[in-house]
C-alpha cells in the first residue's frame, strides 16, 4: 500500500497538487489540480477521493505537460514558429499533468486564446487571436504530444477559417511599394511579389541563401528539414535581382530583411506593412496577401496550376486548386471543347440541331 495522498505545492509552481508517496521501489506520484487556491484545489482533492481515486495510475499522471513542450521546443529548436507557440502553450498548461487533458481541454484552450490580444511585433495589436492561429499552436501541441508520450492524449483544434479571397492588382502592388517609407519593407514588398514565397521564409532569409550569381534564392537552407508547408528555391528575375545587389550593398546583416543603419534582424513587418496598406488606401491587406497575389497573378497569366504550384512550393494539388477561380479559361477552353466536338459529330446531319437557327429559335420558345 502506498501512503496516505495529501495536498502539497512546489516551489516552482503556484498550482496544489495531490501527492502520492512512493510505494517499495516505485515513485511518488504528483497529479496537478490544476488550481492555485486552496480551497478550490482540497474540493478537487476530496472529489478525486470519494471516485475512489485510481488503483491504476499511468504514466501519464505524472508527466508535467510542460516538460513534454520544452523538450519538443528543444527538438525543434531551428523552428522559430514552433518556438512562438510553445511560449503560449507553456503558460497556459503550467502546472498540468497529462492526465489532466479531457475532451474539453482543446475547446477551453480555444476560448481562452481567441479571448486575447494578438501580438503585432512587440506589442498588442487591435484584434483578437484568431482560430486559424489557434489551430496550429493546437497542431504543435498534438505533435509533441504524439512525439514523447505513449497513447497521449488529443486536444481538438477549433474549424478551420475560410481562405482569404484578397489579392491585389499590379496597380495596387506598384502603389503600396511606393507607400513602403521603410527599406526593409520595401524589400520584403519585392521579394513576395516575385517569388510568392511565405512571409515567414523571407523574414528568415540569410544572404548566404541568396545566389545572386546563378540567380537563386534557396528558400530552405542547408540543415534546415523540408516541413509541410515547403520552401522551394526560386529563380530571380531581373527586376528582383537589381533591388537585391542594391539591398546588399545597404546593409552588413546576415539577414536579408534587417533595418539599413542599424543591421538589426526584422522579426515582423505587420505594423510597417499596415502603415503603408494605409498610406495606399489599400483595405483588408496582410502580409501573406503577397502570397496569394503572387500565386493568383501567375495563373491569371496563362501559366498552369502546376507551374503556379511549384513556384508557391504547395506539397498538395488541391491547395493550387483553390486558386483556378481567377481564371475562368481553365473551364471555358475545356467546355469550348465540348461545344466544338459536338457540333463536328452532327455536322453532316440530316436533322442538325447544334448551332442552327431552329434550335435558337427553340430555345427562345421555350424560354418565353
Amino acid at each position: 500500500m502506498r501512503g496516505q495522498p495529501k495536498l502539497i505545492q512546489r516551489n516552482d509552481s503556484p498550482y496544489w497538487f495531490i501527492y502520492i508517496p512512493k510505494k517499495g521501489k516505485q515513485r511518488a506520484i504528483r497529479l496537478s489540480t490544476g488550481e492555485a487556491d486552496y480551497s478550490k484545489a482540497d474540493e478537487i482533492f476530496t472529489q478525486w477521493k470519494i471516485e475512489g481515486r485510481k488503483s491504476d495510475l499511468s504514466e501519464t499522471d505524472i508527466i508535467q505537460i510542460n516538460d513534454v513542450l520544452i523538450r519538443y521546443a528543444d527538438h525543434k529548436e531551428k523552428d522559430a514558429t514552433v518556438q512562438y507557440h510553445i511560449k503560449h502553450l507553456t503558460k497556459y498548461f503550467e502546472g498540468y499533468a497529462v492526465s489532466a487533458i479531457t475532451d474539453n481541454t482543446g475547446k477551453e484552450y480555444t476560448n481562452y486564446r481567441c479571448s486575447q490580444f494578438a501580438i503585432l511585433g512587440k506589442s498588442k495589436s487591435d484584434r483578437k487571436v484568431s482560430p486559424s492561429t489557434v489551430r496550429r499552436e493546437i497542431d504543435t501541441f498534438n505533435a509533441a504530444m504524439k512525439r514523447f508520450v505513449q497513447n497521449a492524449p488529443i486536444l481538438e483544434r477549433p474549424k478551420a477559417s475560410p481562405p482569404r479571397e484578397k489579392w491585389l492588382t499590379e496597380d495596387e502592388l506598384n502603389k503600396l511599394i511606393d507607400c513602403a517609407e521603410r527599406d526593409y519593407l520595401k524589400t520584403y514588398l519585392i521579394i513576395a511579389r516575385y517569388t510568392a514565397a511565405r512571409p515567414s521564409s523571407i523574414l528568415e532569409l540569410k544572404w548566404f541563401q541568396v545566389d545572386l550569381e546563378n540567380r537563386i534564392i534557396h528558400f530552405n537552407p542547408d540543415g534546415r528539414e523540408q516541413t509541410k508547408k515547403y520552401r522551394p528555391s526560386i529563380y530571380i528575375n531581373d527586376l528582383l535581382l537589381e533591388h537585391l545587389i542594391d539591398a546588399r550593398d545597404k546593409t552588413a546583416s546576415e539577414y536579408v530583411i534587417s533595418t539599413t543603419k542599424q543591421g538589426f534582424r526584422v522579426y515582423s513587418i505587420k505594423r510597417a506593412f499596415k502603415a503603408a496598406c494605409e498610406r495606399a488606401g489599400i483595405e483588408g491587406a496582410t502580409p501573406y496577401t503577397l502570397r496569394h497575389t503572387a500565386i493568383t497573378l501567375i495563373i491569371r497569366q496563362g501559366f498552369s496550376l502546376a507551374q503556379a504550384g511549384q513556384v508557391a512550393g504547395h506539397m498538395d494539388p488541391r491547395t493550387t486548386m483553390r486558386y483556378a477561380k481567377h481564371d475562368h479559361s481553365f473551364t471555358r477552353d475545356a467546355v469550348e471543347s465540348l461545344a466544338t466536338g459536338a457540333q463536328l459529330a452532327h455536322k453532316g446531319s440530316k436533322n442538325p440541331t447544334f448551332g442552327s437557327k431552329t434550335t435558337k429559335n427553340k430555345v427562345k420558345i421555350q424560354c418565353t
